[in-house]
C-alpha cells in the first residue's frame, strides 16, 4: 500500500514535500491518499482525470 499527500490541489509523492510546499501556509492540514499503485501510475491518472474537468477529489478517488 502506498500513500501520497493531498495539500491545496497538489498531489504530493512524500509527507515531506507535502509539508515543504505548506510552510507558508497558516493552515497544514495534509490529506493521505493510500492506493495500491505507483507514484507514477498514480499521477498520470490523476492528471488525466484533471484534465477531463472533473474535481481534485473525484480525480483522486478515480486515479485511486
Amino acid at each position: 500500500m502506498n500513500t501520497f499527500y493531498y495539500f491545496e490541489g497538489r498531489i504530493f509523492e512524500t509527507e515531506e514535500k507535502a509539508m515543504n510546499f505548506a510552510k507558508n501556509y497558516n493552515c497544514k492540514k495534509l490529506d493521505k491518499i493510500q492506493t495500491e499503485k505507483g507514484w507514477e501510475e498514480f499521477e498520470a491518472e490523476f492528471d488525466k482525470v484533471k484534465e477531463e474537468g472533473n474535481s481534485d477529489l473525484d480525480a483522486i478517488e478515480w486515479a485511486r
